[in-house]
């Protein structure tokens, strides 16, 4: 039914945290109940349920609020889940709630629904009990899609929208992979035919992205040019990305020499990883690293600097 993630409090049931408590739950009974409601119109045998994740996160090393060392936050951890489950719960019994007077007429003509508990976890939607006295009205309950309209289906529209968004990000996405991996694919031949061990190159189409950078480095060593060293630039609006390898039979070049070499050459607020395992068939280290913009130097000008570091640094090798 989606990821209940808990409210970043210290203990869910403690009076000083009701507000936001409740805010956050009112706000995830809102989701659940859109949908159910779109569930009913799926799969009548499906089994919904609500299970949070559970474990302390590893950036948390305080309890919200009172800034105390997490100590307790597996304990902390249970009594969100719980709460979790309860909300769930409550949900289940508003979507399950009878119709509205205006709507009795229509529900008395379809079968009413209850979600009930299962044993092994979860709901599912049955046939609600026959009332005493033979007839359905106001006594049974089932879900409907006008239950939860008003806020519950305003929000199920709106994740709707959100859902042709995200595919439409998604195809954007997968778009820019295609053409990043036909421009990596060109770069590794221009690379591959070249007489020199080393390169240093430009690679536009990360655009500043490190991740995308490399990406495109391990395409490029998918083929012939995986056997040379080499450093990849990318300037972007905000920063210069830069991936360096050195494969494992160019034991004469370090790696973390090099890219650190360029990057003291090209200064400002940097960031490097350690070598790493490189994903290539010619196996040998990987650097990522990138120069947020400086006041008075550009990425693209970080990037001349930076390239001709790069290269100074292999004629003095």
């Amino acid at each position: 039914v989606g990821h209940a993630e808990g409210p970043q409090v210290n203990d869910p049931d403690a009076p000083e945290h009701a507000a936001d408590v409740d805010s956050h739950f009112s706000w995830w009974r809102t989701i659940w109940l859109a949908q159910l409601s779109r569930a009913q119109e799926g799969n009548a045998s499906a089994r919904l349920w609500a299970e949070p994740e559970f474990g302390p996160p590893p950036y948390l090393q305080t309890l919200p609020y009172t800034r105390a060392p997490v100590t307790d936050l597996w304990d902390v951890n249970k009594r969100v889940a719980a709460r979790i489950r309860t909300e769930f719960a409550v949900a289940l019994e508003e979507a399950s709630a009878p119709p509205a007077p205006a709507e009795e007429v229509a529900a008395d003509s379809q079968p009413q629904k209850v979600w009930v508990p299962q044993l092994g976890g979860g709901y599912v939607l049955k046939d609600a009990p026959a009332s005493g006295g033979g007839g359905s009205s106001g006594s049974g309950s089932r879900l409907s899609t006008k239950a939860v309209s008003g806020i519950g289906g305003s929000l199920l529209d709106l994740a709707i929208k959100d859902g042709a968004k995200e595919e439409k990000e998604r195809i954007a996405a997968a778009e820019k992979h295609e053409a990043l991996m036909k421009a990596a694919a060109e770069v590794s031949v221009v690379i591959g035919k070249s007489e020199s061990d080393c390169a240093v190159a430009e690679f536009e189409m990360a655009d500043g992205d490190v991740v995308m950078l490399n990406a495109a480095m391990t395409a490029i060593n998918a083929g012939a040019a995986g056997a040379k060293s080499k450093i990849l630039f990318s300037a972007g609006n905000d920063q210069l990305a830069l991936v360096g390898y050195v494969p494992a039979s160019k034991t004469g070049l370090n790696v973390a020499e090099w890219t650190t070499r360029v990057l003291q050459a090209v200064g400002g607020t940097v960031m490097s990883s350690q070598p790493a395992e490189a994903e290539s068939p010619y196996g040998g280290k990987v650097v990522q690293a990138a120069s947020a913009a400086q006041d008075k130097v550009t990425p693209a000008q970080a990037m001349v600097i930076g390239m001709k570091a790069a290269s100074a640094f292999l004629g003095a090798s």
